[in-house]
């Protein structure tokens, strides 16, 4: 038998426990450090903005950037590299649409996965970040420069593809970027 102040008490368990368990989940699936999401939660979110993208047959992009000389950055300002990953995740939020999953995906690296982004939107959402991080540049009192490298993967004719093949194509992209900023370095000396 069960009175009216047991069963008021039960629910109120039940809705705090229900909070908890929220605040567990969204607690693995944000990074720490940027607010963003972590390569968890992107791949959880992710794949459910492919499905998205299928039922409703829209392209989708993959951006992958990384944060270039991140471990000169640390190591000459110990946790400065912290801020200059926070800074990128601040350049990256007021760059994209709400809507676009962004996440940290280790240190220096960050992914976005952007829906309904067609080839020449999405170049223009490269040119408009590495926008940002000039006007970052130019007008930040940081005692260090942000560079980033950019790789991209845009599908819209094959949406089956997995969310981890994107991410390689979009991976593998931006390595060849920052391959080729080394390289011209090189010739630079």
């Amino acid at each position: 038998e069960i009175t009216p102040n047991m069963l008021v008490r039960a629910v109120r368990h039940a809705i705090e426990r229900h909070r908890l368990f929220s605040a567990l989940r969204s607690l693995s699936l944000i990074d720490d450090l940027t607010g963003l999401y972590n390569r968890r939660g992107f791949s959880d979110l992710g794949e459910q903005y492919l499905k998205l993208a299928r039922r409703s047959g829209r392209g989708v992009t993959m951006v992958y950037l990384d944060l270039d000389r991140f471990k000169t950055i640390n190591d000459s300002l110990g946790h400065g590299g912290d801020r200059g990953g926070r800074k990128v995740a601040d350049i990256l939020r007021a760059t994209l649409r709400r809507s676009d999953i962004i996440a940290r995906l280790g240190g220096d690296e960050f992914g976005v996965l952007a829906l309904e982004a067609h080839d020449e939107s999405s170049e223009l959402l490269v040119q408009r970040l590495r926008e940002r991080v000039v006007d970052f540049n130019r007008s930040s009192p940081e005692p260090y420069q942000l560079s980033i490298s950019i790789g991209m993967a845009h599908h819209d004719d094959d949406l089956r593809v997995r969310l981890e093949d994107m991410v390689a194509e979009a991976d593998s992209a931006m390595y060849r970027e920052k391959h080729g900023k080394r390289a011209a370095a090189l010739r630079e000396r």
